[in-house]
């Protein structure tokens, strides 16, 4: 095991001492330069492809079972909802269904908590990671937060034009021994390229 790992070792310096000595010759050479490919000595070093192993996948984790939560709530807007969801889908999925139920109409999923067994279910879990698989019907707790308000409509401010001061600009800079004119036009060119 030593001597593979001593090899190992060894293989990597000469890689990076290589890679180094490559890196430091072309230090100097311009960003067009091309090297006629009769003159090169060699090709770069080939690394060693990655051992790949294949999952395979198992015939429970391939079949989608399909689970039944029933879903009551115990605040108001009060609700007992039966809906069917795969072992498949997330938490959050589950929510979006919930959501769309009549008694729910304008909640969002973020607004909802769901608890099973007094414990928050987060929205990123798998329905399979919270079920046992002797469990198909499940029985879960829903709180519902404040109905989201609708956003109250800005009134989109007018904006005055003002007066730019582009001639006192200019005489700052004749003041200051520059070449007002083109700075001017230069300013006012970028001026008018952020509006």
């Amino acid at each position: 095991m030593s001597t593979a790992v001593a090899q190992s070792e060894s293989q990597f310096a000469s890689t990076f001492l290589t890679l180094l000595s490559v890196s430091e010759s072309t230090a100097g050479l311009s960003k067009d330069y091309k090297k006629d490919l009769r003159e090169l000595s060699g090709i770069g070093v080939k690394l060693p492809n990655l051992p790949i192993t294949k999952k395979s996948l198992n015939s429970t984790q391939t079949s989608s079972n399909v689970y039944k939560f029933t879903i009551k709530s115990i605040k108001a807007p009060k609700f007992n909802v039966t809906l069917d969801a795969a072992s498949t889908d997330t938490i959050y999925q589950l929510k979006t269904k919930l959501c769309t139920t009549a008694d729910l109409k304008g909640y969002e999923p973020s607004s909802i908590k769901l608890l099973l067994k007094g414990k928050v279910l987060q929205d990123g879990s798998l329905v399979s990671d919270v079920t046992s698989s002797s469990e198909e019907e499940l029985k879960v707790t829903a709180l519902i937060g404040a109905k989201p308000e609708a956003p109250a409509t800005v009134q989109p401010e007018t904006t005055q034009e003002r007066e730019l001061p582009w001639d006192q600009i200019k005489d700052l800079l004749e003041a200051g021994g520059f070449d007002g004119d083109s700075t001017i036009t230069r300013l006012q060119r970028g001026w008018r390229l952020t509006q």
